[in-house]
């Protein structure tokens, strides 16, 4: 089973729900990417990803308002993911996504 592709992202956080769109492209063992918010104002490269069985891992540099690198794990299946994003000082926080 393939991760790459595009991905619709849900992150409960605490201002609300926040969406984002992920883009995922593996070459063998490498994984890249990159994570686009709605409005299209804020796009960074995924880093340190990697896949092992359904498990999908990797950071990514948030840049607005409050700058942090956050850190997802999250299990996935052919259409859906469901797991959680560390976010700094904010602990673990609910992930959801859907390919589209």
């Amino acid at each position: 089973m393939s991760v790459d592709g595009k991905w619709r992202l849900t992150v409960d956080t605490p201002m609300g729900k926040q969406h984002a769109n992920l883009e995922l492209k593996s070459d063998g063992a490498a994984i890249s990417g990159t994570v686009t918010d709605d409005q299209g104002t804020w796009n960074a490269p995924i880093f340190d990803a990697s896949v092992e069985g359904d498990r999908l891992k990797f950071k990514v540099k948030f840049t607005k308002a409050m700058p942090m690198t956050m850190k997802f794990d999250a299990a996935f299946d052919e259409n859906s993911l469901t797991g959680k994003v560390k976010m700094g000082v904010f602990g673990h926080r609910d992930a959801t996504g859907v390919r589209v």
